[in-house]
């Protein structure tokens, strides 16, 4: 059906839900429902402020300034009455096996950066539907807003006890995406799909980190995904034994979910051209070796590792390379021990090196503390610390009292 909105005249009062259902489709997108009644406040943006007085936000303090979209609706866009709610799935197989010398990547992090995608997308629709720019505002979760508590409201699936939104024959690898829009959606279908988690508890009982608190409360500075991408600086000796095999996100407790097991949607071809999924591989050396923020941006531009920064992400390499005892990785450790500007990332390495010391042939022992000895004097405090944890580490029982 061609709309019949025209390009260059005043927002329309109202369109019809089969009108934007045929034009996201046709795209690879699901307008899965519209929330209409945005009068009053969310509750959850109170249980959000219950959850940052707990610290459980940890570094991310832009959490604190999520706006309620309820209460807050004209500063949000001016004259928005209702929200559109779309879903687009991606690939999901059940295990993402880790090859040799790699570590593991979260399946959202295997194409382009969704944020940007989705929002290039769904604005083309609109405006192919010729509603005017002024009259709708696309958002992802980039942007300071409740999108799950909407979604919710909106019926368009459950928060599961892992806090992920759960879509019953989708699951809940997808991502979300919201229109703000300045007039109603009409012949809105009655929304049908519930859900709750039952007795079931199995992404609480896999979590490695124990990250949640209770069913529904997430302790992120526990979470393997804030370590890996939100987390500045260094890390602790627990978080860096916590992350294990991952180098950027985590899916462990969606891995596990029975609503993942099940889904009746797949992702569509016109979705993996547009976000470019492929089976990107994260080798611990080759990324180890990235000595700039030049070669991280050639590589990673346009992707959601980008998020991780070059000094997260190599970092993680470090701790991954100790955590699963990968000796092929000591010429990169010790290179970045040596050269990195960072002196997070030649602390993580030398620490890395030392986790591996008892896999090295008496050759690569030498080698190795007689380059990182020559570092003692000119390191930082920091890089100091780890050098003289590593050194006695790499030398035999004769040669201790370097």
């Amino acid at each position: 059906m061609r709309s019949t909105i025209q390009p260059g005249i005043m927002p329309p009062e109202s369109i019809s839900f089969r009108e934007l259902q045929k034009a996201t489709h046709s795209r690879g997108i699901e307008v899965l429902s519209v929330l209409r009644d945005i009068s009053g406040r969310s509750k959850d943006q109170n249980a959000l402020q219950r959850w940052i007085s707990h610290g459980f936000h940890g570094e991310m303090s832009y959490l604190e300034r999520l706006s309620d979209a309820f209460s807050e609706k004209e500063t949000i866009l001016a004259g928005l009455r209702s929200i559109a709610v779309f879903a687009v799935p991606y690939p999901a197989e059940r295990k993402c096996e880790r090859g040799h010398g790699e570590a593991r990547i979260s399946r959202y992090a295997l194409g382009r950066d969704y944020h940007r995608v989705l929002k290039r997308t769904l604005a083309k629709v609109l405006i192919d539907l010729g509603l005017p720019k002024n009259s709708f505002r696309i958002v992802t979760d980039s942007f300071p807003l409740l999108e799950r508590s909407i979604a919710q409201q909106a019926g368009v699936g459950f928060v599961g006890k892992n806090t992920m939104l759960i879509r019953p024959r989708l699951g809940s690898y997808f991502f979300l995406a919201e229109a703000l829009l300045t007039f109603t959606v009409e012949d809105l279908p009655i929304p049908v799909l519930k859900g709750d988690c039952g007795s079931c508890s199995r992404c609480l009982e896999a979590c490695p980190t124990k990250a949640f608190v209770s069913p529904y409360v997430l302790n992120a500075t526990r979470c393997i995904s804030y370590l890996t991408i939100e987390k500045r600086g260094r890390f602790s000796a627990w978080e860096r034994r916590a992350i294990g095999e991952w180098g950027f996100g985590c899916d462990i407790c969606q891995e596990v979910c029975p609503f993942n097991h099940r889904r009746g949607t797949q992702e569509t071809e016109d979705f993996l051209a547009e976000f470019q999924f492929q089976s990107r591989k994260l080798p611990l050396s080759e990324i180890l070796s990235i000595r700039t923020k030049e070669q991280f941006v050639e590589r990673f531009s346009g992707t959601p590792l980008m998020r991780a920064k070059r000094e997260g992400l190599l970092r993680n390499m470090c701790c991954v390379a100790a955590n699963t005892l990968d000796i092929s990785a000591l010429p990169a450790l010790l290179e970045a021990a040596l050269c990195d500007s960072s002196d997070n990332i030649r602390g993580h390495a030398v620490w890395a090196i030392g986790k591996l010391s008892d896999l090295l042939v008496s050759e690569e022992r030498a080698n190795a503390r007689e380059a990182l000895r020559s570092r003692l004097k000119y390191e930082t405090p920091f890089v100091r610390g780890e050098l003289f944890w590593c050194l006695p580490r790499l030398a035999s029982a004769s040669e201790e009292n370097y």
